[in-house]
């Protein structure tokens, strides 16, 4: 589905209008295998089941959901889901020379109606329960550069120094993939340490995929050294033959570099285009956009941040929201099935939220309010700060940008991104956070002393 919205909080009662029996939802097509040969045949197992749930183009909440299931007199919870079939055999119909790959399609039962008094319109996909969907061979081109879906990674982690805290803990909280894991010691400052990594590795082959994602300057700082290291990487990648190159940047605050205030987004912007430009001579670049991420809400500095956004932007203003860990979530997507989404733009956000939204989520989910500063403190902040009022800036255009409609592929962008991965809300992430109690830190290089002497 596309961006899901949030319903009118004063609506209390929705109308039915249409149902539609044995239909396919938008982006639920589940690929199961990778290339067959032509005249092969194959048995679905436990190993191949794909489950669906409930697609809905408004959030699962549970008084909205009630008023739907109400409307079609349905008894539905909203973690309902149907799981493909195993044991069946299907037959890769293809000519000789081709090949073609098994996808699961299940089959839903569609309600659309709309929320009253709001008027606003819902589209709900319930998976049948009376049928696990249909399995097909579609044909698949041959291509030397695809993987097969079940194929083993091993996966070279760059740092500075292999022998670092921050390298040891990677490999601590990975112990069950260690094995598949190698440090390898470089420097994006220096390209050269960068080609020795990439020489050294067609010892085994070759590198054959490349996620890029640079670390966050600082609210203000020169980005001039992120745009060299970007440029670089793409270059390294095209010189090697690197099959997918995946880079991650930002949702951008509009169509183009003089839309963007924050000089880290105006170097992101400025990679971006150039590794499109080298697209032309080869480079298979796949870029992700994530939205502002939910960690930026968390401990001291967070409440800050809600709280400028709370008391400095209109109260209707949203904000596109995605967990971290969900943009290694969608390049691992990527990477399984790159030619699908090759020279593609991924924006990456489960829902775009008002902060008062974000607050009634946290309330819930934490069972206490969302902690704050004084208003008066954040006001004062942005008006000593100008890294702060860009990103209010920019914030507030991204949202005008959408809600006008002059970003068209926007929504595409976001279907795209939720057919590669399930994107937690922010509600479902805070639940998680709680039971982790997770210690962020410094985790975006934003700190009070930067922020109250106007550096970052």
């Amino acid at each position: 589905m596309q961006n899901a919205k949030r319903q009118q909080s004063g609506d209390n009662s929705a109308t039915l209008s249409v149902v539609t029996n044995n239909v396919e939802a938008p982006n639920s097509r589940q690929q199961v295998t990778g290339r067959l040969p032509a005249g092969s045949s194959y048995t679905t197992t436990e190993t191949d089941t794909k489950t669906v749930g409930i697609q809905s183009s408004f959030g699962l909440e549970a008084g909205f959901f009630d008023l739907f299931t109400a409307s079609a007199s349905l008894t539905v919870s909203t973690d309902y889901s149907v799981s493909s079939a195993t044991g069946i055999t299907i037959l890769i119909q293809c000519k000789d020379g081709q090949q073609g790959v098994l996808y699961w399609s299940p089959l839903f039962d569609r309600f659309q109606g709309n929320f009253n008094p709001s008027g606003d319109a819902y589209d709900v996909y319930i998976p049948m329960s009376e049928s696990a969907g249909s399995y097909d061979a579609l044909l698949s081109p041959r291509a030397a550069t695809d993987i097969p879906t079940d194929l083993q990674y091993h996966v070279l982690a760059l740092t500075r120094n292999a022998a670092s805290g921050p390298a040891r803990a990677l490999l601590e909280a990975e112990h069950e993939h260690a094995h598949s894991i190698t440090l390898v010691e470089g420097n994006l400052n220096d390209i050269e340490s960068i080609r020795r990594i990439f020489e050294d590795a067609r010892d085994s082959g070759k590198i054959w995929g490349v996620f890029t994602v640079l670390a966050y300057p600082g609210l203000g700082a020169s980005a001039d050294n992120e745009e060299q290291q970007g440029r670089r990487m793409a270059e390294i990648a095209l010189e090697f033959h690197v099959e997918a190159y995946v880079y991650s940047t930002a949702i951008q605050a509009g169509l183009g570099e003089d839309k963007s205030l924050d000089l880290s987004h105006k170097a992101k912007y400025r990679v971006e285009q150039y590794c499109r430009e080298l697209g032309s001579k080869g480079l298979n670049w796949v870029i992700l956009r994530p939205g502002f991420f939910m960690e930026n809400f968390e401990g001291l500095l967070g409440a800050v941040a809600s709280t400028m956004f709370d008391k400095c932007l209109p109260p209707d203003t949203t904000i596109p929201v995605i967990a971290s860990a969900d943009v290694g979530s969608v390049a691992a997507a990527v990477f399984r099935n790159h030619t699908r989404f090759t020279r593609k733009t991924l924006s990456l956000t489960s829902g775009a939220m008002t902060m008062g939204e974000i607050k009634e989520d946290y309330a819930k989910a934490m069972e206490k309010p969302m902690p704050s500063v004084p208003g008066a403190a954040v006001k004062a902040l942005a008006n000593i700060n100008s890294g702060a009022r860009d990103i209010l800036k920019e914030s507030l255009l991204n949202h005008e940008l959408r809600a006008s409609g002059e970003y068209p592929d926007f929504d595409e962008e976001v279907a795209l991104a939720r057919s590669a991965a399930r994107l937690q809300t922010y509600y479902e992430w805070k639940l998680q956070t709680k039971k982790e109690a997770t210690g962020l830190g410094r985790w975006n290089k934003v700190s009070i002393v930067k922020l109250l002497t106007g550096r970052s």
